[in-house]
C-alpha cells in the first residue's frame, strides 16, 4: 500500500507587517498581546496538517493553549475574535467548523502549485482553483453518509495527460463527519421524571435553576447530555450524605464519652467527700 502523500507544508509565508495588519491589531486589543502568539500557531498548524483550513473541534483549543503557554479561555476568545474580524472566514467556522481565509487558500494552492498532485474538499474552498492542473477534488460522493452507520471510501485512479507527460492520481473519496447532535435543555418534568426512574435525592427545581442561571454549561463547556449531569448530582448528593454521616457518628461518639467522663469524676468527687466527712465524725 502507498504511503499517504503529505498534505501540508514546511514553511509558509508570514508577511512583515503581520502586526500592522488591521485585523490582528483588533485581536490584540481584544485578547492581550498574547493573541500574537496563539494567531501563528493556528496558521502553523493549517499550513502544516491540511495545508488551507484546520478543523475547530473540542480538543484544537487544549493543544495549542499547551503549545503556547496560555489558558484555553484566551484561546477559545482569540479564535472567536478572530471570526468576528474575519482573521477567519465565518461562514466556514459556522458550517462546517473549520478556520480558514481566502489568503490562507491562495498562499498555500500557490506553494503547492508544482506537485504532481494535491487533494482538496470542494465544500471548504474560498477561491478557485480551476488554474491549478494538479487539484483533485476528493469530495465527491453521492452517499448520504447521515443514513449509512459505516462510512465508505472509495479508491479510483485516474490518468492525467498532460503534453509528453501522464501522471497516475489515486483519487480518495473522504466522507464527511455527520452533525453533532445539538442540545436541548429539558423542562422541569422531564427531570421530575428522570430523578423518579432513578429514585433518587436530586431536587429537579433546584437542578434546572442552577443551569438555567449559568446558561446550560459545564465548567467552561456547553452541556451536551443533562441526564448525565443529573446523575453526577445523584452521586454527589450520596457522598455529601455519606460524609455528613460519618462526620455525626464522629460527634455523637465524641459527645457520648465527654458525658461517660463527666460522670465518673462526679462520681469520685462525691467518693472523696464522704470518705473526709467519715473521718471528720
Amino acid at each position: 500500500m502507498a504511503r499517504p502523500i503529505a498534505q501540508g507544508i514546511d514553511y509558509f509565508p508570514l508577511d512583515v507587517g503581520f502586526l500592522r495588519d488591521i485585523k490582528v491589531r483588533k485581536i490584540i486589543r481584544a485578547c492581550g498581546i498574547s493573541a500574537t502568539p496563539i494567531l501563528i500557531d493556528l496558521l502553523g498548524t493549517i499550513f502544516r496538517d491540511e495545508g488551507y483550513y484546520m478543523r475547530w473541534g473540542e480538543d484544537e483549543p487544549f493543544l495549542i493553549a499547551d503549545e503556547v503557554g496560555v489558558s484555553e479561555g484566551v484561546v477559545i476568545e482569540t479564535v472567536k475574535k478572530a471570526v468576528q474580524v474575519d482573521f477567519f472566514d465565518a461562514n466556514m467556522f459556522e458550517n462546517h467548523g473549520i478556520l480558514t481565509s481566502r489568503g490562507i487558500q491562495k498562499r498555500f494552492f500557490k506553494a503547492v502549485e508544482r506537485r504532481k498532485l494535491i487533494c482538496y474538499d470542494a465544500r471548504f474552498l474560498l477561491i478557485s482553483v480551476n488554474d491549478y492542473k494538479n487539484a483533485v477534488n476528493v469530495y465527491n460522493n453521492s452517499i448520504n453518509v447521515d443514513n449509512n452507520e459505516q462510512s465508505k471510501v472509495k479508491e479510483s485512479k485516474v490518468k492525467e495527460s498532460k503534453g509528453k507527460d501522464s501522471i497516475d492520481i489515486e483519487v480518495v473519496e473522504t466522507p464527511s463527519k455527520p452533525k453533532r447532535k445539538r442540545f436541548v435543555k429539558p423542562t422541569i418534568d422531564e427531570i421530575q421524571q428522570y430523578c423518579s426512574e432513578r429514585n433518587n435525592n436530586v431536587d429537579p427545581q433546584r437542578f434546572y435553576d442552577y443551569y438555567e442561571s449559568n446558561g446550560w454549561k459545564v465548567g467552561k463547556n456547553s452541556m451536551k447530555d443533562w441526564k448525565a449531569s443529573v446523575r453526577t448530582w445523584e452521586r454527589s448528593n450520596y457522598n455529601n450524605q455519606q460524609k455528613q454521616g460519618g462526620k455525626q457518628e464522629a460527634i455523637d461518639v465524641v459527645n457520648r464519652l465527654m458525658e461517660e467522663y463527666e460522670q465518673e469524676e462526679y462520681t469520685q468527687s462525691a467518693s472523696t467527700d464522704t470518705a473526709g466527712v467519715h473521718q471528720r465524725f
